[in-house]
């Protein structure tokens, strides 16, 4: 039970991490994105954006480093019930030709109840790990030899696969740039 909250975890932090840099290295194709979902005003989408960053750098920080899981848990349940709301409203509006703006290792898809049942499947994770979490002191946890091997083994594969997915992009993008 131990090795699933941590890897746990450790999956949350870098599906917040990667979202943020894939946001952060797109900035104007998201924006354009929360736009488009036509739920916050326009004058607003701004300043969501630098708050959605901080959340998403903030909750990633959290969930790696073990500081204040139980805060972690209840933001990113929060969160992704937001990001599933508002895909909800745009599917009921029949909004579906726009991206979902997840971005790093979820990618960007157009919206579907796909995503919605991702979204809630994640929702369903994040309140294992709350009641995992309950069944474990944090410092035992985040100081064990079990979650620094965890770590050392899961950075190097994550990088590789971001990697991989980044080289598959850049690859479509020059293919299309040669047709």
């Amino acid at each position: 039970m131990k090795l699933i909250l941590i890897l746990a975890s450790i999956f949350f932090g870098y599906l917040y991490l990667f979202s943020f840099l894939s946001k952060v290295r797109n900035i104007d194709e998201h924006i354009s994105i929360i736009y488009q979902y036509k739920i916050i005003p326009y004058g607003f989408v701004n300043t969501f954006f630098k708050i959605n960053l901080t959340v998403e750098l903030v909750l990633s920080f959290m969930f790696l480093v073990g500081a204040k899981l139980i805060l972690a848990i209840y933001l990113s349940i929060t969160l992704l019930a937001l990001y599933t709301i508002a895909i909800l409203v745009n599917l009921f509006r029949g909004n579906t030709e726009i991206d979902c703006g997840c971005g790093g290792i979820l990618g960007n898809h157009k919206l579907s109840y796909k995503l919605v049942f991702r979204n809630l499947l994640l929702i369903f994770l994040t309140i294992e790990v709350y009641f995992l979490y309950k069944n474990y002191s944090l410092l035992t946890i985040f100081q064990d030899k079990e979650f620094l091997l965890t770590q050392i083994v899961t950075i190097p594969f994550i990088f590789i696969v971001f990697s991989i997915k980044e080289l598959i992009i850049i690859k479509r993008h020059l293919d299309f740039l040669t047709v």
